[in-house]
């Protein structure tokens, strides 16, 4: 079932004052560590799980309030369909959604049946027997549209007995068009081209095409294809097992906790993500200690994304949409920070016992089909298009400009803020190289840092100036040159770079002691962090730039504070991606326990050291006291301009195509109103041309 993502969490946290803040998972945010002795020879049917480094974190936090269902809506039905069958005897076995419609399996002693439903008119449209060999009979929707039919898991026999039957069934008719039996213990998991079919120990590779067994691994549980090929294992935790699909081999664990399960995929941002519902850890009781919803994303392996804050209750997906059932009501909610999407609605008289009654979304609609009737419910669902998006809208008023990024001479974007540090955020493109702008106002705090490939655009999301002191900074993307934006999972990165349009870059710096770098292998989606190479002990160093012109090759300042107008700075240089750091300078004002080394004096100004390479080693370096220029990959710099010796130049964004080709934003702040100017050098920065300015109140 596709999964699509919702209102991005983070920004309404923050457009709601940065209360609460999407937590970061404890541990490493890194990789789900893989298990190398975990191979699937060793997997068995209940084995003890043993949690990844990167699985979710504990969950320590305060429990989300319960709805009240006296605060609640009560839930129109506006239609009620029987599925009892002629004799009024007939159970339904299973439900899903596919094709624009909603399919029932039923069965009655030694018969079963398939139902269509239409959504739209509240009628059956189809019922059509199913042969016998597939009594009871469990219905399963491929992620390519194909409709399956497996016998009930249980119904028939032990593995040794191929008495289980797995059918493919013509959507168009219901009819079977081609069936299959061999061992079935477990529920079947349809893909692209294969059918997963668990039969005790093992994992049965089936060709969609030719039904025809293709392999075979000793790997036993519930098999998914969210994300990636998995098999779920439940014992006093659940676990899942991300599985190779050519070899079996397991690549990954996640400890899933009490009651555990993967919910999904996720196909908004590709579909290398996916959804699970995590509960406590063994021995904890969800309904005390609560579950929360972790999204994890595939890169070379699987890595944890996000988290959410824990809660008490159930998590449905439907209609493209989380709900949230507890407590006898459902809510439509942020899967990151479960900020409600809508009113409370109370579950429909019938729907008691939720593990007999499935949430289902078709045609616009939303259903709830049960053991012997579905519902169709008149809930509104969250509109698509807001899934995943940052609303905005043409904006012809003023606003304040804090950084700007050109993928050329003509084409750039600006991003800042309708206030100076207040006030919604704005993004403006230009096609004329800077000279006129185009604006929208976006449902954001405002914004400050940009990076561009291409067509795609990272921006920093700020705090405001009265947001709460523990508000995290936060990045959105744009992918079609500044149009649409959409935000990241991940709170307390800044400073972002992008090298290419899927590696991207950033700082993170959510306290001084934990600060670093992160990288990105999907264009900003996701995120994994390291520790920072900046000096240790005092002053207290944190990253305040990160620059990678190549995969390999890049370069990050650090800021340690000082006072006087000026601060100590420090710089780093690696070729090998990050892996390791090489210290070209650490300038310190003359006190504390960090040495000073071969850098200038003159570097010392300023508060900030804002960061640009290129390739070849050629860099600049902003700092309070003007723009300075390296050619040898940081050792030695000189003074390129925007020094007007009182420090009274403030270098606010930088960006460098070329040796030649630069653009930067800077503000005046001598004038009696600060006068922001984009200025660009077309000749190494021996000349300057004023392209747009903007005057802006102290």
């Amino acid at each position: 079932m596709a999964l699509r993502r919702l209102v991005a969490g983070l920004v309404a946290a923050m457009l709601a004052g940065c209360s609460p803040a999407v937590p970061t998972p404890a541990g490493p945010i890194a990789t789900v560590v893989l298990n190398p002795s975990l191979t699937p020879s060793t997997l068995a049917p209940t084995p003890t799980p043993v949690p990844s480094e990167g699985s979710p974190g504990p969950i320590l936090q305060t429990l989300i309030p319960t709805p009240d269902p006296t605060q609640s809506l009560p839930t129109p039905i506006t239609a009620t369909i029987d599925l009892t069958g002629p004799t009024a005897f007939r159970t339904v076995t299973s439900a899903v959604a596919l094709g624009g419609a909603i399919w029932v399996s039923q069965y009655q002693h030694v018969g079963a049946w398939l139902v269509r439903i239409d959504p739209v008119s509240g009628m059956i449209t189809l019922t059509r027997p199913l042969p016998s060999t597939i009594a009871p009979a469990e219905l399963a929707a491929g992620s390519d549209g194909s409709l399956w039919v497996a016998t009930v898991p249980g119904a028939t026999g032990g593995e040794a007995t191929p008495n289980g039957t797995v059918a493919r069934i013509d959507p168009a008719s219901g009819a079977v068009v081609a069936q299959v039996q061999l061992p079935i213990q477990g529920e079947i998991a349809p893909s692209s081209g294969v059918v997963w079919v668990p039969a005790g120990s093992k994992l049965q590779r089936l060709d969609a095409a030719t039904l025809k067994v293709t392999g075979s691994f000793p790997a036993a549980g519930q098999p998914a294809t969210q994300c990636a090929l998995s098999v779920t294992q439940s014992a006093a935790t659940s676990t899942a097992f991300y599985l190779d699909p050519d070899s079996g081999d397991v690549t990954a664990t996640i400890d899933l906790g009490v009651d555990g399960r993967l919910l999904g995929n996720d196909p908004v941002e590709g579909a290398d993500s996916c959804w699970a519902l995590v509960g406590p850890p063994a021995g904890g009781d969800p309904a005390t200690t609560g579950s929360t919803l972790a999204e994890f994303g595939l890169e070379n392996r699987m890595v944890l994304t996000g988290q959410s804050p824990p809660f008490r209750g159930d998590v449905r997906f439907a209609a493209g949409t989380f709900w949230l059932v507890v407590n006898g009501t459902m809510t439509a909610i942020d899967p990151l920070t479960l900020a409600p999407l809508g009113p409370t609605w109370l579950l429909p008289p019938d729907v008691t016992d939720l593990s007999s009654w499935t949430l289902l979304g078709a045609g616009g609609t939303l259903w709830w089909v049960g053991s012997s009737e579905a519902l169709r419910v008149g809930i509104a669902i969250p509109p698509t298009e807001a899934v995943g998006r940052i609303a905005s809208r043409p904006w012809a008023g003023s606003f304040v400009p804090a950084a700007a990024a050109f993928s050329d001479l003509d084409h750039g974007i600006l991003v800042g803020a309708t206030g100076n540090g207040a006030g919604a955020g704005v993004v403006a493109t230009t096609s004329d190289g800077g000279h006129t702008w185009s604006a929208r106002l976006l449902d954001t705090p405002p914004l400050y840092g940009l990076s561009t490939h291409g067509s795609l655009a990272i921006a920093s999301v700020t705090c405001r100036i009265d947001a709460p002191a523990d508000c995290q900074t936060a990045l959105i993307r744009g992918v079609d040159g500044g149009a649409t934006w959409t935000a990241s999972k991940d709170t307390g990165l800044d400073h972002a770079e992008l090298t290419s349009s899927s590696l991207a870059w950033a700082t993170y710096n959510p306290t001084i002691s934990s600060a670093g770098f992160a990288s990105s292998r999907d264009g900003g989606s996701t995120w994994k962090r390291y520790p920072s190479p900046c000096p240790r002990g005092f002053p207290i160093f944190e990253p305040t730039g990160i620059s990678f012109p190549t995969a390999t090759d890049g370069w990050l300042s650090c800021d340690g504070g000082g006072a006087g107008g000026s601060s100590a700075k420090a710089l780093y240089r690696t070729t090998d991606g990050g892996r390791t750091w090489k210290t070209l300078f650490v300038q310190s004002l003359g006190a504390g326990g960090v040495p000073s080394g071969p850098a200038n004096d003159l570097l010392l100004g300023g508060d900030s050291a804002l960061i640009d390479f290129l390739a070849d080693g050629t860099g600049w370096i902003s700092t309070g006291d003007g723009l300075f220029v390296t050619h040898d990959g940081g050792l030695a710099w000189s003074l390129v301009g925007f020094d007007d010796g009182a420090g009274g130049l403030q270098i606010d964004a930088m960006d460098f195509l070329s040796s030649n080709d630069g653009a930067v934003l800077a503000t005046d702040l001598t004038a009696s109103a600060n006068q922001i100017s984009l200025e660009r050098t077309t000749d190494a920065g021996a000349s300057w041309v004023i392209l747009t300015s903007w005057t802006v109140g102290n």
